[in-house]
């Protein structure tokens, strides 16, 4: 999913940092929840490193 951006609401970040099984401190300014929000952001995934993945595989069992 898209990762909060500083547009966005405080409501918005938390509904985000939840749906992302990530805990909210009661009492946390917007500022807070988009720092802890980018600290627990997934990992990139990029179709290239998938592609390259496959191919690698497929040498393998040639070699």
């Amino acid at each position: 999913t898209t990762p909060p951006k500083r547009s966005w609401r405080k409501e918005a970040i938390i509904r985000w940092l939840k749906s992302h099984n990530i805990v909210v401190p009661e009492k946390a300014v917007k500022a807070e929840l988009l720092e802890i929000a980018l600290d627990n952001l997934p990992p990139k995934k990029y179709e290239i490193d998938e592609a390259a993945k496959k191919i690698q595989c497929w040498f393998a069992v040639i070699f």
